[in-house]
């Protein structure tokens, strides 16, 4: 693949998969890297979304983290989660993330 590795963005939001969980394990075994949007695990986007999020956590898939921070509606969803800087607190600790200088 030249050198380059997939990341899929926010994998907990693809509706399409629907509840499809050894659709993500075989694209974890196959080496891709997944990136957790933080407003899924906030609720933002609904119980299925976090739900979702919270099986990838569980599973280990998490690689990365970020968030589609657009206005502040978003940064009070983050700000009002105290799940959100638990589980980035977790990860962190467990040395999960890449990303973590962003942190």
């Amino acid at each position: 693949m030249n050198g380059y590795q997939p990341i899929l963005a926010h994998p907990e939001r693809y509706s399409y998969l629907g509840s499809q969980k050894k659709v993500y394990d075989e694209l974890k075994n196959a080496g891709c890297l997944f990136q957790m949007n933080l407003l899924s695990l906030a609720g933002y986007y609904g119980k299925q979304n976090q739900e979702m999020a919270q099986y990838l956590l569980k599973q280990d898939y998490i690689d990365l983290v970020g968030t589609d921070l657009h206005h502040l509606r978003h940064l009070d969803a983050l700000r009002n989660s105290p799940a959100v800087s638990k589980v980035v607190q977790e990860l962190v600790q467990k040395d999960r993330l890449m990303n973590t200088k962003l942190i």
